[in-house]
């Protein structure tokens, strides 16, 4: 009896770029057939067998592509805005950047501009950091994540006094010449899987972490791979509600891996909504008692 898998697999295709390529399984199998009766009708005696002869499919992978790379920061609204340029311009890209307005900083969480003094006037530029560079191959099928985060300077390569790594920058600049002291942190990013429910009464069970194994191997490797040390993946108190910690930094180094996580966290294929520290109403009570 045909199957999905056995037309994918005489296609050379997995399931999923299948279902991209077609709307329903009942197209699928009708264009299997077609492709064996013009077979059979064309006297092909070397034709494959009907049980196994794919549809014609056309790889989206096969296309010609040029890899981008996405240079950005995460801004005051909490988002990682940018834009991506060809990763063979990289080495100008590291020193001319790419430009910026002022007026973005303005953006919101919500996509609306927020009242601001810049207007559509004035030019800046974003320079991408190779020391915050993060390339991830998911071996899925699709092109790799390529992040770079970045500051943002004034034409006269000036730090621009909206930039978000620039002003962290000059806070740990400040605390190490006025007190001696360089900072040295981790994250834990907290957030929850909605889709579809997992295990319930399995607050740091192990029964929950296998039913979300894929995903925090997957993590994992996407860290190691970004360059980034991973130290746990667990299920966390409150329902469908999960956390991966990663590895001490130094700096700059600290905020740039937990974005970059955040942005990780967003590739693996699962419906996760990243919540920075969640405190559950549970432990609210708790703490009121």
């Amino acid at each position: 009896r045909l199957t999905l898998p056995d037309i994918a697999d005489a296609a050379g295709l997995s399931l999923a770029q299948l279902d991209a390529l077609y709307p329903s399984k009942q197209t699928i199998l009708e264009g299997h057939r077609r492709s064996a009766d013009r077979a059979a009708m064309a006297g092909d005696d070397a034709a494959p067998d009907p049980a196994l002869s794919p549809p014609t499919l056309r790889d989206p992978n096969a296309m010609i592509r040029t890899p981008l790379i996405f240079a950005g920061i995460c801004d005051i609204a909490g988002k990682v805005r940018g834009k991506s340029f060809p990763a063979d311009q990289l080495e100008r890209r590291l020193v001319r950047g790419i430009g910026w307005t002022p007026a973005n900083v303005q953006i919101t969480c919500f996509d609306a501009i927020a009242e601001t003094p810049f207007g559509a006037f004035g030019d800046l530029l974003l320079i991408p950091d190779a020391e915050a560079a993060a390339t991830v191959d998911f071996d899925d099928g699709e092109p790799p994540f390529r992040l770079m985060l970045g500051d943002i300077v004034t034409l006269e390569g000036e730090a621009w006094h909206c930039c978000t790594r620039g002003i962290l920058r000059a806070a740990l600049d400040r605390l190490e010449r006025v007190a001696g002291l360089r900072l040295r942190a981790a994250f834990e990013h907290e957030f929850q899987i909605k889709h579809p429910p997992g295990p319930i009464n399995e607050a740091y069970g192990h029964g929950s972490v296998e039913a979300r194994r894929a995903l925090g191997e997957t993590l994992v490797a996407a860290l190691s791979q970004a360059g980034i040390e991973p130290d746990s993946f667990m299920k966390e108190y409150g329902r469908d509600q999960y956390e991966i910690v990663i590895g001490p930094e130094i700096g700059v180094r600290v905020a740039d891996a937990a974005v970059t996580l955040r942005e990780l966290k967003e590739e693996p294929g699962e419906t996760a909504a990243v919540v920075a520290e969640r405190i559950l109403g549970a432990r609210r009570r708790q703490e009121r008692r």
